[in-house]
């Protein structure tokens, strides 16, 4: 084991002035914070700045994203960034840099600043670093680059089929803000069997192990299936407060504070579940197919009414009267369920 600091000189970036949106003759890149997670959008510089090369691994040292690390990129990095320059042959920058991103959240959690946050160099050079065989550090690190080469395909795909389900329901039932099929227009609330909200001060319980937990990160903004990563597990305590937030299978989730109206349902769960104080648990009567609603309000019909009930973003969320009130297309049952499957 050795610590970063003993690996790596630390080199900050420095502000360039020129910046350009095409390549241009004897120009570098310009190495910016989202660079580190994608090449979506490049920038070029004639500025002389502290350069990086593939073997360096990066750090985004200031602001809303400190702590996140990128690698195998080649130009000059700006103020926000440093470079980690391994001066150890027995150190493979890949293993390195996989390793630093496993640890984003220490290195997030000690950043200093209360404003901006900083990344605190003391604790990143004490990082320990396990000195395996380079044979053994590139194994883990194409190992870990596959893994997230899947992860990005599996993301894809439910791209994808968002996309596919969403096309599907506009073609099936027609622009639900146009409503030009003439489907009959419900209120929410005249079909709501069941509508509560998650559960206040339960983070004492968050474990390992458990009772699933469903926050917001679990609902997507344009999704209507459950998100399963960054699962959170509790010990739930026994009682009314627990079974009144206990979830079933086709529940309705809606979020009702911060990012109001995304929503998703419940699919058949393997576990007991609960859901936090960020989110409304709504059952519908039979009239209604929980799936077929959780697609509307995703879409243009649905969110324009979210925005409407935010007021600008001043509300602070949406409370039981504003989720009785909401509005939706009710085409026959019959459509409704054969329209969309779990």
């Amino acid at each position: 084991m050795k610590s970063l600091g003993e690996l790596v000189s630390i080199s900050k970036g420095k502000k360039l002035i020129s910046v350009l949106d095409a390549m241009q003759n004897g120009a570098k890149r310009f190495i910016q914070i989202d660079d580190l997670r994608n090449n979506n959008n490049l920038k070029y510089t004639f500025d002389k700045g502290v350069e990086v090369n593939e073997k360096d691994v990066i750090i985004a040292w200031d602001g809303a994203n400190a702590g996140t690390i990128g690698f195998k990129l080649k130009g000059n990095i700006g103020s926000t960034l440093a470079r980690l320059r391994i001066k150890n042959d027995k150190i493979d920058s890949d293993y390195l840099g996989w390793l630093l991103r496993g640890k984003y959240r220490f290195i997030r959690d000690k950043c200093t600043g209360a404003t901006i946050p900083h990344v605190n160099k003391a604790v990143l050079e004490s990082i320990k670093v396990p000195i395996h065989p380079l044979i053994v550090q590139r194994k883990i690190a194409s190992i870990l680059e596959q893994a997230d080469a899947a992860r990005q395909k599996r993301k894809e795909a439910n791209r994808l089929t968002e996309q596919f389900l969403q096309s599907a329901f506009l073609e099936m039932f027609g622009d639900p803000v146009r409503n030009e099929k003439g489907w009959e227009v419900s209120i929410l609330g005249n079909h709501i069997n069941y509508l509560t909200s998650g559960s206040r001060g339960w983070a004492k319980y968050y474990s390992s192990h458990g009772d699933l937990f469903i926050r917001i990160e679990n609902i997507g903004r344009s999704k209507m299936f459950l998100q399963k990563h960054k699962l959170q597990f509790i010990n739930a305590p026994v009682g009314a407060e627990a079974m009144r937030t206990k979830l079933k299978e086709g529940d309705l989730l809606v979020s009702i504070t911060a990012d109001l109206g995304r929503s998703a349902v419940v699919p058949q769960l393997q576990w007991d579940t609960y859901i936090n104080q960020h989110l409304a648990l709504i059952r519908v009567n039979e009239q209604i197919n929980p799936i077929f609603l959780s697609n509307y309000l995703s879409s243009e019909g649905g969110q324009m009414q979210f925005r409407t009930l935010n007021k600008g973003g001043v509300k602070a969320g949406l409370n039981f009267n504003d989720i009785r009130s909401l509005k939706f297309i009710n085409p026959p049952h019959s459509l409704q369920k054969n329209s969309l499957h779990w």
